[in-house]
């Protein structure tokens, strides 16, 4: 049942400019389509993406957009009156669609998560702005909130709701706006392994990363039966990404261990068919998923607000 399931859902990324994505919407088998919406959509892909959104009405599938808080965030940057119009576009889909006016019965789903954007670049004042875009054009009766997070083991979403408060913290002055960005449950049933994150600085990274390649590869590949190489991914964070990334390849050369650097633009974080460990900055992996993730801290640019900021949006994400 599960496999017939998936074998009904297509997945399309949508890069705004891509005049084939609502052909290909039409012309799929599926009756669900997961539309991936990337937050580094160029400026052309953003002026013509409310077209892509109001193409979306001669579709007869159901259709789930997802991250959209990346697009609108990337909007945000270029103007108001940009990201005015997109907001109004899924204000428009949503009003025909999911009501008994639709002829085709068809549910669109538009998933946002303020908390899920590139903390990276923008102010708080650029997260206020999009909360209430959303609040002043988005009818109220069509959203939903989703409180609890089952994508992970309890550990991890006890761990994933202390960041996610703290962002909040800093963007939800406003009941409305701490609408948009509800806390997560810190716990629940699912639990697995007890996760490892490793807090180090620049002085002692070089040194931490081999002891912890040492200490991962002898548990996780000399185990029986062993883990495949590629089932783990080791992903660093922190200001001296490439030069982490760097030291953690060098340390899996000395312990014979094959790997691959995990690019954003991948269409999957097992696409690769070889089996090498995946190595990857915590900026390029989000919501990746691998059977065994070993994440590398480090901390030596938290003595500044934007420098915890950062920090702390690479772990969550």
């Amino acid at each position: 049942e599960y496999k017939r399931i998936l074998q009904n859902i297509t997945v399309l990324l949508c890069k705004g400019t891509d005049t084939d994505l609502i052909a290909k919407i039409k012309d799929t088998p599926c009756s669900v389509v997961v539309v991936y919406l990337p937050g580094n959509m160029t400026s052309n892909g953003l002026e013509q993406f409310p077209t892509v959104l109001a193409a979306l009405h001669s579709t007869r599938c159901h259709v789930f957009l997802d991250d959209v808080q990346c697009v609108l965030l990337e909007a945000i940057l270029n103007g108001t009156e940009l990201a005015t119009r997109i907001v109004k576009a899924l204000s428009d889909i949503l009003t025909i669609s999911n009501t008994t006016s639709d002829p085709d019965n068809r549910v669109i789903w538009v998933v946002c998560d303020i908390a899920q954007c590139n903390l990276y670049y923008a102010s708080n004042t650029r997260y206020k702005e999009v909360a209430e875009l959303l609040l002043r054009h988005l009818p109220r009766s069509k959203m939903r909130t989703l409180a609890a997070n089952l994508r992970n083991t309890a550990d991890i979403a006890e761990l994933l709701a202390g960041i996610r408060n703290h962002f909040s913290s800093r963007i939800a002055t406003t009941d409305d706006i701490s609408s948009l960005i509800p806390a997560q449950q810190p716990g629940h049933y699912i639990h697995g392994t007890l996760p490892c994150l490793y807090v180090t600085h620049e002085d002692h990274y070089k040194s931490v990363i081999e002891d912890v390649v040492i200490s991962v590869t002898d548990r996780l590949f000399g185990a029986a039966p062993p883990l495949e190489y590629s089932d783990l991914a080791v992903i660093v964070g922190g200001y001296y990404g490439s030069s982490n990334i760097r030291s953690l390849e060098g340390a899996l050369r000395k312990q014979g261990v094959p790997f691959t650097r995990y690019n954003s633009s991948d269409t999957g974080s097992t696409a690769d068919t070889s089996n090498t460990v995946w190595v990857g900055d915590a900026a390029d992996t989000p919501s990746c998923e691998w059977p065994a993730v070993v994440a590398v801290l480090d901390t030596t640019s938290w003595d500044s607000t934007a420098g915890r900021s950062a920090l702390l949006a690479g772990l969550y994400l």
